[in-house]
Order: structure tokens, then sequence, then C-alpha cells
């Protein structure tokens, strides 16, 4: 048996996974960024704190690495444009153009997004491509009952709910 694995095979094991979509979106240095992402995750209740995975090659990982803060914004079920503007090149201003953005505290964010996450960065780690960073939750909105966008298997996909029966 081949213990070895292909990028091939890891990238069809990771599209089983299915995850929340979300946008992560900062400024600083006069521009904005925001960049979709599945690779998030709770980290800590106590204090709250969370963790996203960054290319290193994006204007966002370059933000974030200054300690700009950020925002966590999960995407409702109807905001499959956003995600789709916010995964492909060119960065940049373009991607505020689709979606309600505004913006708290210096921090862009999707108004009507299911629930925002408004961090400060904390430690981080680097490996391979990508920085593991620590966000320090500082606010959160929960906006109002709503299905989440999902993706698996290579597809877009809504919940069934937010999570909360």
């Amino acid at each position: 048996m081949n213990t070895l694995t292909s990028q091939q095979d890891f990238r069809q094991a990771m599209r089983s996974l299915v995850s929340t979509v979300t946008v992560i979106s900062a400024a600083g240095n006069d521009r904005r960024q925001a960049m979709t992402a599945t690779s998030v995750g709770s980290l800590s209740l106590e204090p709250p704190a969370l963790y996203v995975s960054v290319n290193r090659i994006t204007g966002l990982h370059d933000l974030l690495a200054r300690g700009a803060p950020f925002c966590l914004n999960v995407l409702n079920a109807g905001q499959q444009p956003v995600a789709d503007a916010c995964s492909r090149p060119p960065t940049g201003d373009h991607r505020f153009n689709i979606g309600q953005w505004a913006v708290r505290d210096q921090t862009p964010y999707l108004a009507d997004a299911a629930c925002n996450v408004f961090c400060t960065v904390g430690p981080s780690m680097d490996y391979a491509t990508h920085t593991l960073f620590v966000g320090e939750v500082s606010r959160i909105l929960i906006n109002a009952e709503t299905p989440v966008l999902l993706y698996g298997e290579g597809k877009y996909q809504s919940s069934p709910n937010n999570g909360s029966d």
C-alpha cells in the first residue's frame, strides 16, 4: 500500500468536509481587503477567540501580520455572490461593490451577514504557505436568524437553520 498522499488526494478528502462560508475583512494603510475562507474555527470560549488560516501571498495576510483588526463575516445562504467575489483575484476594492458593506471601528464588515465577529490579532503561527492567526474577539453582531452558506463537495449549500433550535 502506498502511504504517500498526493495533493489531488488531499484536496479530494478536504472537499468532503462541509464548512461554513465566511469572508474575512480588514483595512489598513488606506486599503481594504476581503477574502472568502472556510479554514476558520472556534478556539476558546474564555477568553473568546477563533482562528483563521490565511495564505501568505494575499493582501489580507499583510494587513493581519501588521496587526490590523479584522471581522469574520459568517455568510447567509443568499450571499454566494459575495463569496464568489471575495474568492477570486484580483484583490482589493472591487470586492466591496457586492454586498452591504459597512464600517465599524475602521473595520469593514458585511452588515447583512448572518453574524459578524470583530477581532484583534493575537498570536500567529506560520506553516508552509499559510499563517494561522488567532482572533481575540472584541465584539459580535448577530443578525436575524437565517440559514448560513455552506461549502462542501465542491459546491455551495445552505444550512437547514442557523444552528439555534
